[in-house]
């Protein structure tokens, strides 16, 4: 947020970096997203998820998540919510279709120690957090929202050994489609 400063008297403007500023630049930040085809959201917290970061059981990392986004692709979506559940790989690792993991440093060829997936196989998990709230909705609503985001800003920290999964608890709807999108940040324990 820029901010202003008096010098000799005249206000002049100063442009601050942007909040996730000084994570991005210690090119230990991530972006893991589902295909831009999108993936079904579900419609049960289980067993079934259309996305799921890993966080490897002897990592030495902590995965602070940043960002949260979801944007409709297509379909009729069913009223509920999207939240964010998790589990433990002792109780079993997440499978699914791999995410090469792109960092923030855009330009920077390096890959995550974590792992996500996309419709991922996962224990059912224990909800941490409700994100977005659905409305019964497609294209040519009126209102509808193209995307929605949530600045997790580091409020949840995904331990060694712990996945996050990102479910929906909604209608089926129909043949609904959603892009999931995480910004995450590695941190040394």
């Amino acid at each position: 947020m820029p901010a202003a400063v008096e010098v000799s008297g005249v206000a002049k403007v100063v442009q601050a970096a942007g909040r996730f500023h000084d994570a991005v630049k210690s090119g230990q930040c991530w972006y893991a997203h589902t295909a831009a085809g999108g993936v079904a959201p579900g419609t049960a917290v289980g067993t079934t998820a259309g996305f799921a970061l890993e966080n490897p059981m002897h990592s030495g990392y902590g995965v602070s998540v940043l960002q949260i986004s979801v944007g409709y692709v297509s379909g009729t979506l069913g009223a509920g919510f999207i939240s964010v559940t998790s589990g433990e790989q002792q109780d079993a690792r997440a499978t699914g279709t791999a995410i090469v993991t792109r960092n923030a440093q855009v330009g920077n060829r390096d890959q995550s120690r974590s792992f996500p997936f996309t419709t991922a196989t996962v224990v059912a998990g224990d909800l941490v957090r409700c994100l977005f709230t659905l409305g019964a909705a497609l294209a040519t609503t009126a209102t509808f929202p193209s995307s929605a985001v949530d600045n997790v800003d580091g409020g949840m920290l995904v331990m060694p050994g712990v996945r996050i999964a990102l479910e929906a608890t909604a209608a089926a709807g129909t043949t609904p489609l959603v892009v999931y999108s995480v910004l995450f940040n590695e941190v040394k324990l």
